[in-house]
This record gives structure tokens, C-alpha cells and sequence, in this order.
């Protein structure tokens, strides 16, 4: 059967891990308009793309076909030739709304040489060989740990609290350039986890037990107590106090590079990555943890922030695999887009419509639309104000 040329709604798989909001007060349900969700029910992201772990679908001429069996059989006509040539016929990237209730693991992500070698060396728990360069856009509010803390931060840390200066031997570091101690007291600290895992509880219950005294705790510290709770002598309680804290406004942004440690606190965003699920965690989970893994990835290269000013703006996130733009359009407005390779559109609000030479397409709040190369220019017309997000290939 002959590949049509023309714009596809896509059917979106829907991850159910358990730190996501949860029934149909959860953003992806309202977004979706769900109905009959479990009260109980997490709704933690929403995959759009070709990954085994949740392809999405689409019609084709009646028949529910997964994007990736497409593509794999009309790479050309839906990547494009230039895309399909630089990303041996795959779908290079991998967007979601992610819904986030609850904090998520502290993790990282391998670059592409660290992820093959993990993929060779332990493919049971590194399925996946591809790196995961991504990006998070906050759609209503983001908190959120990523990359260490400054030095002169660190030794404040230190100095409040002894116990912990003791456990990763800070002390010892003193001869060191001012630049390095961030990273090497978080390696230290995952070090000394590894090896002394009855000393790093004694200092876990020294630290909350000092907190409970105090009459105001800082969000960092109540993260801390709570967490606690939950993941009892986990070192990634430790860690909370070694990452910097942000918290991003609407339409912020932050990419984050190989290497750099973070967890998503709490928020609803839009991420879009290289097309992976590479994690190696290393604390605040139940699942696998990898610490020596952890230990030889880990950077102190920071995050970029992204602070738009304008309802449409680019997010120049420095990857080839992808390309995500936000819009916000009045009723009434068009842009004439072309591309030579393919696009996702993911509408947030409103009713747009697009128009190409022998068709067109409506779609709507909470639906996201692939345009293949195929269709090469395309008319975007906004039939209700609408903010949706645009991802290509650059």
C-alpha cells in the first residue's frame, strides 16, 4: 500500500509510574478530557513518538498502525531525506507531558559513547544504547533539582553540618581548586554510600533528627524530612542538599546535558529529548540503582536556563535530534511553515487547522498532529487562540 501524504492525529501511550498526578484532576487527564480515571490512577506522562516502550499510533486507512512500523517502512516520506539519512531511517526524538505529583529519582543520563558501553556491559538494565539529551518546559509551574551546587554553597553546607563534613571527608579536599569541591564531595558522598552504608544511616538520622528542632525549615530541608519517610537510609536523601533548587515559571525552560544529576520535585511540563528512556539512577527510588555507573558519568557542567519573553519563541537547545518551538497564535492567524523533514505538533489549547496542497486537518486541545516531510509546506491557521509546540529536526 502506497504512503498517503498527509497530516495524522496521533494516539498517545500513557505512562501510569507511580510519582504521577493522579484521577481526572491530573493535568493529562483534564488536557485529554479523560473520563472514568481512577481516583487512584496515576497519569505520569505522555509519550509521542517511535520508542518500544510506547509507540504512538495513528489511522491508517482505518487500521491502527504504530508510527514506528510506519517509519520504518516509509522512512523517506515521513522523516525526509536528510533526516532519515543522518538517524539511519529512525525517529530521532521522543516528546511527552510529563505530570509529576511527587518527586522523581535523582538520575542522570549517559552521553552516546557512556550509554553504548552500558548497553554492552549490562544490557538487562540498559536496554537502550541511546543518549538522552533533553529538555523540560514548564506549562504551569516546575520544581525541580539539577546540577550541583556552587562551591561556596557546598562549604556552607559543610560547616552547618559536621557529620556530614566528616562523612564524605571534606576536609581532605582543602588542597583543591574552589571549582572541583562541588563535584568532589558528591562523588564522595556516593563513594562513602557504597562503602559505608551503616555510617550514611547514623548520619541520615543525625541530620533529620537536628531538623526536627529547628522552628523553620526551608523547602529543601522539609523535601528532606519528607523523603526521609519514604526511602529510609537512601542516599539520595543526602544528595537533596548538593543540587541546585529551581523553580521555573511558565514557559521556562531548562536543558539538561549528559552527566548532570536532577529530579523533577513537582510540576507539569513538556520534555522532549533524543529518542531514549537511558536512565541511571542513583537515589529517592525503589528501582535500580546504579552508583558506580553514576560515578563515572557524573559532570559538574550546569543546566541551561531558557527564559522566554514573547507568546512564540525557539528553545536553542544545542542537540541535532530535535528542534521544539512554542506558540501562541490569536484567532485568526496563520503561518506558512516549510520543513524538509518531519514535524510534531502538540496543541495545549484552543483549535487550530492546517492546509496543505490537497487537504486539510482540524485538531484540537490535547492532541498532537504529524506533519511528514512528505507534505513539505504546510498552513497553519489558529481557528480558536491557540498554544501549541512545534518539534522538528534542525
Amino acid at each position: 500500500m502506497p504512503f498517503v501524504s498527509k497530516a495524522y492525529i496521533l494516539t498517545n501511550k500513557i505512562q501510569h509510574y507511580a510519582w504521577g498526578e493522579q484521577g481526572e484532576s491530573a493535568f493529562i487527564a483534564k488536557l485529554l478530557d479523560m473520563r472514568d480515571v481512577g481516583a487512584n490512577t496515576p497519569l505520569a506522562e505522555m509519550w509521542m513518538g517511535t520508542h518500544p516502550l510506547g509507540a504512538s499510533e495513528l489511522n491508517d486507512d482505518g487500521k491502527p498502525v504504530l508510527l514506528s512500523d510506519l517509519v520504518q517502512r516509509y522512512p523517506v516520506e515521513i522523516l525526509g531525506q536528510r533526516v532519515a539519512s543522518a538517524f539511519a531511517g529512525q525517529f530521532p526524538f521522543l516528546l511527552k507531558i510529563l505530570s509529576a505529583n511527587e518527586p522523581l529519582s535523582i538520575q542522570l543520563h549517559p552521553s552516546k559513547a557512556q550509554a553504548v558501553a552500558l548497553h554492552q556491559s549490562d544490557p538487562a538494565h540498559y536496554p537502550d544504547s541511546n543518549h538522552k539529551p533533553e529538555i523540560a518546559i514548564a506549562l504551569e509551574r516546575l520544581r525541580a533539582l539539577a546540577g550541583l551546587r556552587n562551591a561556596r554553597q557546598i562549604a556552607a553546607l559543610m560547616a552547618e553540618h559536621r557529620a556530614l563534613r566528616v562523612f564524605v571527608a571534606f576536609d581532605t579536599f582543602s588542597n583543591q581548586p574552589k571549582g572541583r569541591l562541588p563535584k568532589l564531595a558528591f562523588q564522595a558522598l556516593l563513594r562513602n554510600a557504597m562503602t559505608k552504608p551503616d555510617e550514611m544511616a547514623q548520619v541520615i538520622d543525625h541530620l533529620a533528627a537536628s531538623l526536627r528542632q529547628k522552628d523553620r525549615l526551608s523547602y529543601r530541608e522539609k523535601l528532606f524530612l519528607d523523603m526521609s519517610a519514604k526511602y529510609p537510609g537512601d542516599v539520595g536523601l543526602l544528595a537533596i542538599f548538593f543540587l541546585k533548587l529551581h523553580n521555573l515559571g511558565k514557559g521556562q525552560a531548562m536543558f539538561i546535558p549528559a552527566g548532570v544529576p536532577h529530579a523533577y520535585l513537582k510540576g507539569n511540563i513538556v520534555e522532549c529529548m533524543a529518542s531514549s528512556d537511558n536512565v541511571i539512577r542513583g537515589g529517592l527510588t525503589p528501582k535500580f540503582k546504579d552508583i558506580p555507573a553514576l560515578l563515572d558519568v557524573v559532570t559538574d557542567q550546569s543546566v541551561i536556563l531558557y527564559s522566554p519573553n514573547a507568546s512564540s519563541y525557539v528553545y536553542p537547545a544545542p542537540v541535532s535530534e530535535f528542534r521544539i518551538c512554542k506558540l501562541g497564535l490569536e484567532a485568526g492567524q496563520k503561518i506558512d511553515e516549510i520543513n524538509d523533514g518531519l514535524r510534531v505538533l502538540l496543541i495545549l489549547g484552543g483549535r487550530l487547522e492546517l492546509t496543505w496542497q490537497d487537504g486539510s486537518l482540524e485538531a484540537g486541545s490535547g492532541q498532537a498532529v504529524l506533519a511528514p516531510a512528505s507534505l513539505g509546506q504546510i498552513e497553519i491557521e489558529c481557528l480558536e487562540a491557540c498554544e501549541f509546540y512545534k518539534v522538528d529536526v534542525p
